[in-house]
């Protein structure tokens, strides 16, 4: 089987919502911008046809993942 890769934008500016129709691609490679000025790109892997908002924020803002209360 090939590896598929699907390529998108993503604008900042808007909200981040869930991508879908990914069915057949290994991989999504998002060019991230900011009110249309590219930032950065983010490399995502596909399980399924789908990758939730909340998949693409972790992967754009490792640092802000959710993290267990410190006692």
């Amino acid at each position: 089987m090939a590896h598929r890769t699907k390529i998108l934008e993503l604008d900042l500016a808007a909200p981040i919502e869930t991508l879908t129709d990914l069915a057949g691609y290994n991989t999504l490679q998002l060019l991230v911008k900011l009110h249309g000025q590219p930032i950065d790109w983010v490399w995502l892997g596909i399980n399924g046809d789908r990758c939730s908002a909340s998949q693409i924020c972790q992967a754009m803002f490792p640092h802000y993942r959710r993290r267990s209360p410190r006692p």
